[in-house]
């Protein structure tokens, strides 16, 4: 792991890590080496963040199995050892062939309690997320159109965010300059420490 950290404000922390329990699994293919910007929050459990949400270009590209292209948003506990007990929700865009048979731009959540020892999976691959019934959005979807290149651009907007009434994660996703909506949420009883 690579951490490179600067401080600001509020007991706040801005570090970018290579995250290696983020990686997509092995069984559909590829490598991934993800990089992210992290904001670590102060051991002061009532208050700080409890959400995160981003605006993302979508691109396509044309790849061949093994390769992958994606732009995503996750939230993680990073209190425990990387290797055993990270919890993390992401939320993105992918161009995965060999996860989706083919070279089309897909949203996709990935979600894990244990850094993926024996929980946790892409979209619907294994019990968990719950999708909100009315959503014109789904994982798993095709996004279309995608941004070209000194052309039109194309964007989704997510919102991944906890509910103090309950504790579920929420994922809200808005194509374009739509304001994002309810799209599914992944239960408080999937994770441990969260």
């Amino acid at each position: 792991m690579e951490a490179k950290a600067s401080s600001s404000s509020r007991s706040l922390s801005s570090v970018h890590l290579q995250l290696p329990y983020i990686e997509l699994p092995p069984k559909h293919g590829g490598t991934v080496q993800p990089y992210e910007a992290v904001y670590i929050k102060s051991t002061d459990r009532d208050s700080g963040y409890y959400g995160v949400s981003a605006t993302l270009d979508v691109y396509g590209y044309n790849l061949k199995d093994g390769q992958v292209s994606g732009a995503a948003i996750s939230i993680s506990n990073f209190e425990a050892d990387f290797s055993k007990n990270v919890s993390a929700i992401t939320v993105g865009w992918v161009v995965w062939p060999s996860y989706f048979n083919d070279s089309q731009t897909y949203l996709y959540t990935a979600w894990t309690k244990d850094s993926r020892q024996s929980t946790g999976c892409v979209n619907y691959d294994c019990p968990g997320i719950q999708l909100v019934s009315g959503s014109p959005i789904f994982p798993g979807d095709v996004i279309a159109p995608v941004s070209q290149a000194n052309g039109t651009r194309q964007t989704i907007t997510i919102k991944l965010f906890r509910t103090k009434l309950n504790g579920n994660w929420w994922l809200h996703a808005g194509v374009n300059d739509e304001d994002p909506i309810p799209v599914a949420y992944f239960p408080a009883s999937l994770f441990d420490d969260f």
